[in-house]
């Protein structure tokens, strides 16, 4: 996999720098086998684990959850984990509360606010939008 990835890091230089339509096809047909591998490789280390902990029924069950059930993303309109809660640098964040309605108030967030925010402990321990520092 890691060759591949380098090939096709390598074909896509060379497919912008050129610009031939033949390195762009070299390009696409390395991204396929590339998605096939690891598609092949991602099915055979989930088979693996699967046949491996027949007896273990939390490991199976866990693996089936995480197969069926992906966590998912951060919503992208969250400050990022790059910005200092607290910095004099960092400007009010004003985010809209409803965007169904007429009236919009605000909400603003204050480096006090946010540095509250980043500080607190998470209501779960499973909790994958916290991020500990």
């Amino acid at each position: 996999l890691c060759a591949l990835k380098q090939a096709g890091r390598r074909l896509e230089r060379l497919s912008r720098k050129s610009g031939l339509t033949g390195h762009a096809e070299a390009y696409k047909l390395n991204l396929s086998t590339y998605r096939d591998a690891l598609c092949a490789a991602r099915s055979t280390y989930f088979s693996n684990i699967i046949n491996s902990s027949n007896k273990n029924s939390r490991t199976l069950f866990s693996t089936v959850s995480k197969l069926l059930q992906p966590p998912a993303p951060p919503p992208v309109n969250l400050p990022t984990a790059t910005l200092k809660p607290g910095s004099p640098n960092l400007p009010p964040l004003t985010l809209p509360i409803s965007e169904n309605s007429s009236f919009h108030p605000r909400l603003q967030l204050t480096p006090w606010i946010l540095s509250s925010l980043f500080s607190s402990k998470p209501a779960c321990s499973l909790s994958i939008y916290h991020t500990h520092r």
